[in-house]
């Protein structure tokens, strides 16, 4: 687990009590025995008590940038447990968790493009580019050795836009294999909108959860959204045209 705050917030109430909850499940977690079993924890967030299942073995070991957000190089090391990122402001914790949910999940956090989180000092380079790359131990997919996930940007043939390859122990795969393979749930101060906000925000926020639980999910998913493209963009089209809704033809097309 990987947290950050500033230094200004570090006595406020609400850290305080962030802390206690962590104490509490430690203290749960401390009276189940330690296996490479999936482990369930009950904990406190915004007043639910919810039960949660996860594996308590595996956890990113180490971090690798270069060029991403405002981080030229970093090599990071994590240990097991609870780590906690403290400093100022606009100091880059918020990319460091960035950082590892676009690992995760092969999406930005805070970007519409790609190309926004490479570092604008990158241009400097022969070869423009950005890498994200973590170690990943105790995966079930790779038990005795730790598993290997990247992220590479490289502009493509315009130089404004980046291409992104993944790879996983080196070998290249689709960003759909890497959902799943690094869990991990983030939690933004923007994110009180899954409240306040719109069903969409929250639909979002579920579906990329459940997308790296179940990959039969995320297929299905990616099926259903090509499909919701395809058909708007023919009732554009057909609107366009000024087609008739009741012609034959036009029911045709939507068939």
């Amino acid at each position: 687990m990987v947290g950050a705050i500033s230094y200004t917030s570090v006595h406020s109430p609400q850290y305080v009590r962030l802390y206690e909850r962590y104490q509490l499940k430690q203290r749960l977690l401390a009276d189940t025995p330690c296996s490479r079993e999936p482990r369930y924890a009950c904990y406190f967030w915004f007043g639910v008590v919810a039960q949660v299942c996860y594996n308590p073995a595996m956890h990113l070991t180490h971090l690798s940038l270069h060029n991403f957000r405002n981080y030229v190089r970093l090599e990071l090391d994590l240990s097991p447990g609870l780590t906690l990122l403290l400093g100022d402001n606009a100091q880059g914790k918020t990319n460091l968790l960035e950082a590892i949910y676009f690992l995760a999940t092969s999406k930005p956090v805070h970007a519409q493009h790609e190309r926004e989180v490479v570092d604008w000092q990158a241009s400097d380079e022969p070869i423009p580019y950005c890498r994200i790359s973590g170690e990943v131990q105790d995966h079930p997919d790779s038990p005795q050795r730790p598993l290997t996930l990247e992220i590479l940007l490289t502009p493509r043939d315009s130089g404004t836009n980046f291409k992104k390859q993944v790879k996983i122990n080196g070998v290249p795969k689709r960003s759909m294999d890497l959902v799943g393979t690094m869990r991990a749930v983030l939690f933004l101060p923007e994110d009180i909108k899954l409240v306040s906000g719109g069903p969409g925000e929250r639909r979002r926020y579920l579906d990329i959860a459940l997308c790296q639980i179940d990959r039969d999910y995320c297929r299905t998913l990616s099926a259903f959204q090509k499909v919701i493209t395809q058909r708007n963009s023919l009732l554009k089209a057909l609107r366009e045209q000024g087609a008739d809704p009741g012609s034959a033809s036009t029911g045709a097309q939507l068939d």
